[in-house]
């Protein structure tokens, strides 16, 4: 074992690391959002005012990756608020100074500037705290584990498809987009059940997709997931929701079905439709009751 530099890594080394990953998914958010607003120039351009927290939350996890595939294992206390802080104020000064030479918050009066400051803060704080955070820390040193003990050769699919969590949220994602399809497919065919039937389609949709994951893992591993298990499932599900649902309002933005709000109007839709994505998967995988089969298999192996 080496000494030093293993046990005790110069964190601005990675700080540095951060900023390149930084600029890097700058490039790509810009072009990505180029292209976007090229194909479809009718959707509002406010949908663009989170990229910076995007582009943030990308630096912060390929920051993160990097650490933990050199390192092997996660940030201890003192790395994790030092890359937080240093990656959360440096974001806050990159928003401001681009306000000022935007020439946006050259006549804003004082207390507008400290109000913009604090929401900017919190917003830079907050992308650190997840890109950082334990639990997707912990997840990815779980998975590089995994692939540093599976056989040779096994590829990167592979190595996901048999890791657990990879397994059950391919099986959640396939669900998931598989019952956006029908429903879409109904909805074509049938347009008087459009903001109707179709309201409750989102809940619905995530609901069957978590709880036929819950009810695979307990039928595949004998067992109800602990709550490590629980919380990852839950979480990672939310996340894949939430991307699905951000996708349906786009199109459905530009396809002209839903209004031109105002940007207050769409942090309220935002703040619903996470309500919503939340509260399907956290009720879809809250069945804690062992499935007949599943007990039976349990009782055979046990006697």
């Amino acid at each position: 074992m080496e000494s030093g530099s293993d046990d005790k890594p110069n964190i601005w080394r990675y700080f540095a690391l951060f900023l390149g990953a930084l600029a890097l998914s700058a490039i790509v958010v810009i072009v990505i959002l180029a292209i976007f607003f090229a194909i479809l120039p009718s959707i509002p351009k406010h949908y663009a005012r989170g990229n910076t927290f995007f582009m943030q939350f990308l630096a912060a996890l390929i920051t993160y990756l990097i650490f933990i595939r050199q390192k092997s294992r996660i940030f201890n206390r003192k790395e994790f608020w030092t890359m937080v802080g240093s990656s959360a104020l440096t974001l806050t000064i990159l928003r401001m100074g681009f306000a000022l030479f935007a020439g946006s918050a050259i006549d804003m009066p004082l207390r507008a500037w400290a109000l913009a400051l604090v929401i900017s803060g919190i917003i830079s704080v907050g992308g650190a705290l997840l890109g950082y955070s334990n639990w997707i820390g912990a997840a990815i040193l779980k998975a590089q584990l995994a692939r540093q003990a599976a056989p040779n050769g096994a590829s990167v699919l592979e190595n996901f498809q048999n890791a657990p969590l990879g397994r059950l949220l391919f099986i959640f994602l396939a669900f998931a987009i598989g019952l956006s399809l029908l429903f879409g497919f109904v909805i074509y065919f049938f347009p008087s059940l459009q903001g109707h039937g179709s309201i409750a389609m989102p809940f619905i949709v995530l609901y069957v997709s978590a709880r036929t994951t819950c009810e695979f893992f307990k039928l595949r591993f004998g067992r109800l997931p602990t709550k490590s298990e629980y919380w990852r499932l839950m979480i990672f599900s939310a996340v894949i929701g939430a991307a699905l649902q951000a996708i349906g309002l786009l199109a459905a933005s530009a396809s002209g079905d839903l209004p031109d709000l105002p940007a207050f109007g769409w942090v309220v839709v935002a703040f619903v439709t996470g309500l919503i994505v939340l509260g399907a998967v956290a009720l879809g995988y809250s069945n804690r009751k062992m499935p007949k089969s599943a007990q039976k298999s349990t009782d055979s192996t046990t006697q």
